[in-house]
């Protein structure tokens, strides 16, 4: 079955594109965005993005992403897929996202410089409590609206009694044992990027892992997507 991409814009006519060649080669990701930059109105910068099955957007920037594409349409069983064209913001909003990017790295830096003495052997439940303290004590700047309120949300996450018992029980199983380590001895480093870099080397077991967060507390998953979200795009 040859799978077929819809590259779209909100006004104008989608290409289709198939996703792989008769010889059945990947479509390698120079020639989609390519042909993506072919419908849009004018020369600019441009993200390549579609929505998984569980509403998520999903961007694509590489080689490596087209493959993962792949693999998700023939898991879903999907022939056609609609990918779309998003202009870059205009520099006032890459400014305003710049300085909430700023301001949540503070966040990470304020989460590794607790004076307080951590346990012998950190836990998951110690590490979500020296986040919460950490994310207590941080000053937001008074003109910082999003961050304030991707402050509160975490923690109104990180504090759910349902989610913290859902998060050790995961942590403790076999599949993610190897990640809670990685990442309770990243946030008890005192370097901001000790936590950054174990995220971004176990981003696919972190995303795995939220998901099944959610599945477990469904009730939760609007405000853990947006500070996921918020905390990826900012």
């Amino acid at each position: 079955m040859t799978r077929i991409l819809e590259i779209k814009t909100t006004d104008a006519e989608p290409l289709t594109l198939p996703l792989t060649t008769d010889s059945g080669e990947m479509l390698p990701m120079a020639k989609l965005q390519t042909a993506a930059s072919t419908i849009l109105p004018e020369d600019k910068e441009f993200s390549l993005r579609y929505t998984d099955s569980d509403g998520d957007q999903v961007t694509i920037t590489s080689d490596a992403d087209v493959k993962e594409l792949e693999k998700y349409m023939q898991g879903e069983q999907l022939q056609r897929l609609e990918l779309l064209v998003v202009p870059q913001d205009p520099p006032t909003a890459q400014r305003t996202s710049s300085v909430v990017q700023t301001q949540l790295r503070g966040l990470v830096a304020a989460m590794s410089k607790l004076t307080a003495k951590p346990e012998t052997k950190p836990t998951p439940a110690s590490a979500m409590n020296l986040l919460v303290a950490s994310l207590q004590a941080m000053d937001v700047a008074v003109d910082a609206d999003e961050l304030a309120t991707i402050k509160k949300e975490t923690l109104l996450v990180l504090q759910n009694e349902e989610l913290r018992k859902t998060v050790e029980e995961l942590s403790a199983s076999e599949e993610f044992k190897e990640l809670a380590d990685a990442m309770v001895t990243a946030i008890y480093e005192e370097d901001a990027r000790a936590i950054e870099d174990a995220a971004t080397a176990h981003f696919d077991e972190l995303l795995v892992f939220s998901r099944r967060v959610v599945e477990r507390c469904p009730a939760l998953k609007p405000v853990v997507v947006t500070v996921a979200k918020s905390l990826v795009t900012g």
